[in-house]
């Protein structure tokens, strides 16, 4: 019955490795043709730098207007920093694809691994079935209108990359995650069966209702950890549920899962960002059990700015708009903008409690800031 129940244990765990594989597989093709785009984009916005100079100079000889020259100078200000910042997700690109590359050898390996788990627990010769499957279309944005475009089609473009790298940097922080979980245990199947032999299968083996005293009889690593990064995660949950006993149920119940598997979890790639999505996966589950929205702008009444303001309509409609600008924000940025702007963190404080460098933090700030100015604008006008 045992090895019964390993066998259905691993044929699970193949499965959602030979799914996670394809669609590393997707990923590693995307970030490839993400890398071309921007390869293309830093290539114009050279040329256009180059030719904007060259029109300033030619202008400065002739003594030209001062108008006409200051709009040379204009553009090419903003041509210079429109190159920069596709320099800057050219980076990230090429450093996404690198981290897909690896992914999915590791996710192949992994269904090898899986495979002939599987077989020797069957009793099978190892066959030579794989996964044929085909991936999917790629999910790049399509930007080739910036490269014929104005200079509002490049600033368009580059926000849309910069979204779809995050996203992405999501994503594939997820799967990296999940990749661990599922890796085939370090005994072999050959080993003897043991009435000791629990399930590897994360946190689907584990039973629902696990005692609150697990965080307190957790390694003191993790009691550690715990300790800082606890009033960050409750920060994020009570914004989010707009109720301070369900964020602290959330939290607790993220926190008892994350003690389960909590040796796994230190040989991931960041613990801090595995904890970070597994909160936030607590927290949005327990949202969607009691029929709840994420409440983010239902917190926007909750501010001191609202509570002291001389004129509570108007700042009432300023604190919706810039609370509407954060949702609309991609994932990563807007953790980023609810733990430094609505909470009062630091970048570094933010960078470590997300699990992320803080020069990366930064980055996402300022992508964050620069897309809620453009919300705002056009919420203004």
């Amino acid at each position: 019955m045992l090895l019964q129940q390993r066998s259905l244990a691993v044929s699970g765990k193949l499965v959602r490795a030979m799914e996670r594989a394809a669609q590393l597989e997707r990923e590693r093709n995307d970030a490839n043709q993400m890398v071309l785009v921007l390869l293309a984009m830093v290539d114009k916005l050279h040329r256009d730098v180059d030719a904007l100079g060259r029109e300033r100079d030619r202008l400065r000889a002739f003594r030209s207007l001062d108008t006409e020259l200051e709009q040379v100078h204009g553009r090419l200000a903003r041509s210079e920093q429109q190159r920069m910042t596709a320099e800057t997700e050219l980076e990230r690109a090429r450093a996404e694809r690198q981290k897909a590359d690896r992914l999915a050898e590791e996710a192949a390996e992994q269904v090898r691994l899986l495979a002939e788990e599987l077989e020797r627990l069957r009793g099978q010769v190892p066959g030579t079935d794989e996964d044929d499957s085909v991936p999917g279309p790629t999910t790049t944005p399509d930007l080739r209108d910036a490269l014929s475009g104005t200079t509002d089609d490049m600033d368009l473009a580059l926000i849309k990359a910069a979204r779809h790298l995050d996203d992405r940097a999501d994503r594939l922080d997820q799967l990296a995650s999940e990749l661990h979980m599922d890796n085939p245990p370090d005994n072999s199947a050959s080993s003897d069966v043991t009435a000791d032999n629990s399930s590897d299968d994360g946190l689907d083996s584990e039973t629902e209702n696990a005692a609150p005293s697990l965080v307190e009889r957790g390694p003191r690593d993790f009691e550690a950890f715990c300790r800082m990064h606890y009033p960050a995660y409750l920060a994020w949950a009570s914004t989010y549920l707009n109720n301070a006993v369900d964020a602290e149920t959330a939290v607790d119940s993220a926190l008892e899962a994350l003690l389960r598997i909590w040796p796994k979890v230190l040989k991931t790639e960041s613990p801090a960002a595995y904890a970070w999505k597994l909160m936030k996966f607590h927290t949005v589950s327990l949202a969607k059990t009691r029929g709840r929205h994420d409440a983010l702008i239902d917190s926007a009444f909750e501010t001191v700015a609202l509570r002291e303001a001389v004129d509570p309509v108007g700042q009432l409609e300023e604190t919706i708009n810039l609370f509407q600008a954060i949702k609309e924000l991609p994932e990563r940025q807007r953790d980023v903008v609810v733990l430094t702007y609505l909470h009062g963190h630091s970048i570094h404080d933010a960078a470590y409690h997300l699990g992320i460098s803080p020069a990366t933090a930064r980055h996402i700030d300022f992508q964050a800031r620069r897309a809620m100015r453009r919300f705002l604008r056009l919420a203004g006008e």
